[in-house]
């Protein structure tokens, strides 16, 4: 899981960082069961489909044409330092680099977006295809497809003692409470899934308060309700409880999360600006002393870091994401 350590952040909540990100994924490629493959940074490489295709779909009211080929030109007329983050080969509305929804805030700096694969910069629920959240069996909440799918990750809400008191989802046949394949949806979902949050869409909002809501909340009608404004109202963001284990990626005392900027974070978790060198000096001063050279830089902290190696983002000074990586709560991410 992915999880960015700032300043000395240790390996307790205090500090975020270790416990919050796991052991990272091993090194070297691996094969999965399905024929994709694992690269070394924990990003998967799917498996080629000539015949399933994938047009973007319906997003919200202010995404505009949903998805432009990423094989084309990335999306024109952007944000100034914004670099474009695609999905599956698609670029959406959190990863064109667009204030699509007019509040001042555009892809990874919209507190509204959850990832590349995200059509709408609104409210949280995803807006394109197979992200629709009206049945109660579930897999990866981040991806291109939130129904019982292809990543591993399956679980039925109905199995949330909270939520189950509040949904109004579908459901069909006997609940499944555990993932199908774990090490697969630990391998598939987990870095994709925001600081905050489980695979399923049950994040803590506002960030370590404690509070836990249903990203995908519909009213009576199937419409989506939750946004980041309403987190504190259960009728628009249910309550619920995060799935444990692997599937759950905490919002640790020093890390970016879901909803949480670093204007958010405690001071002590910034490393200390660099002290200015000023002019060269020309050697001892009168008294014979010798010129004082200030306090030693604080040998704890450390440079902003992702505990599975990947590129640090999101904080001042650090640079860009690479084009096509999304700045996931601290960490640059590739969606596939």
């Amino acid at each position: 899981m992915l999880a960015l350590a700032v300043a000395a952040c240790g390996g307790d909540d205090d500090g975020g960082g270790e416990d919050a990100g796991g052991d990272g994924i091993d090194s070297g490629v691996v094969v999965l069961p399905d024929g994709g493959t694992l690269l070394p940074d924990g990003n998967v490489i799917p498996t080629p489909d000539a015949g399933e295709g994938f047009d973007g779909g319906g997003g919200g009211e202010d995404a505009g044409e949903p998805g432009v080929d990423a094989a084309t030109e990335p999306p024109d007329g952007g944000a100034m330092g914004c670099v474009p983050a695609s999905c599956a080969g698609r670029y959406y509305a959190c990863g064109d680099c667009l204030d699509n929804d007019g509040d001042g805030e555009v892809d990874a700096e919209d507190p509204d977006c959850l990832g590349a694969c995200d059509n709408n910069e609104g409210g949280y629920d995803l807006g394109i295809p197979g992200g629709e959240v009206g049945r109660c069996d579930r897999d990866c909440y981040y991806d291109t497809n939130q129904g019982a799918g292809n990543d591993g990750c399956e679980w039925d809400q109905r199995c949330d003692p909270t939520l189950a008191e509040v949904t109004n989802c579908r459901g069909s046949g006997s609940a499944t409470c555990d993932p199908v394949d774990g090490e697969l949806c630990e391998m598939t979902c987990a870095s994709i899934t925001p600081n905050g949050c489980d695979c399923f869409g049950c994040c803590e909002l506002p960030a370590r308060s404690g509070n836990f809501v249903f990203l995908g909340t519909q009213d009576m009608d199937g419409n989506p309700t939750c946004t980041l404004d309403d987190v504190e109202d259960p009728e628009r963001c249910h309550p619920c409880e995060p799935v444990d284990g692997f599937c759950y990626n905490e919002c640790g005392r020093c890390e970016l999360c879901l909803g949480r900027g670093p204007e958010d974070l405690p001071d002590d978790c910034f490393p200390p600006p660099p002290e200015d060198a000023g002019m060269p000096d020309a050697g001892p001063e009168p008294d014979g002393g010798f010129p004082d050279a200030g306090p030693e830089p604080d040998a704890g902290t450390e440079i902003p870091t992702c505990d599975d190696g990947r590129q640090a983002c999101g904080v001042p000074g650090l640079p860009e994401c690479p084009t096509d990586y999304y700045c996931l709560t601290g960490c640059c991410t590739l969606f596939f």
